[in-house]
């Protein structure tokens, strides 16, 4: 699926004006016509392309949350620790669990030292 085709198609197929859109969004034309031609570079900020995809895709009567999460994970930079590309999911959530070892590490150094303490030995 592709977000601008997506995006395009559904304001052609409701003979929809890009002014129309633009109107009702408050989005200026030049920004939704960047979404349609997934020219995310136009848009200054990240948190804008996704406001503006949201925004657009209810204008059209789209469920924006697919689109959105598309976008998050065609455009997130690549994590160098995974050989494994990021899937579309309910939840964004394209992270590796290295938070989550880092926390357990922690954790499980405090107890040792809290063991160490309790003996006597430090």
């Amino acid at each position: 699926m592709e977000i601008g085709e997506t995006l395009r198609e559904a304001r052609m197929r409701q003979e929809i004006d890009i002014s129309d859109v633009e109107e009702q969004t408050k989005i200026r034309a030049k920004f939704l016509r960047a979404l349609e031609n997934e020219e995310w570079q136009v848009i200054p900020e990240d948190v804008y392309v996704r406001k503006f995809l949201e925004s657009y895709a209810v204008a059209l009567g789209l469920d924006p949350r697919p689109l959105v999460e598309l976008y998050v994970i065609r455009t997130a930079p690549p994590d160098p620790h995974s050989n494994s590309r990021p899937t579309l999911r309910a939840g964004i959530s394209t992270g590796s669990s290295r938070g989550r070892l880092f926390l357990g590490s922690g954790f499980a150094l405090g107890l040792i030292v809290l063991l160490l303490i309790g003996s006597g030995r430090i």
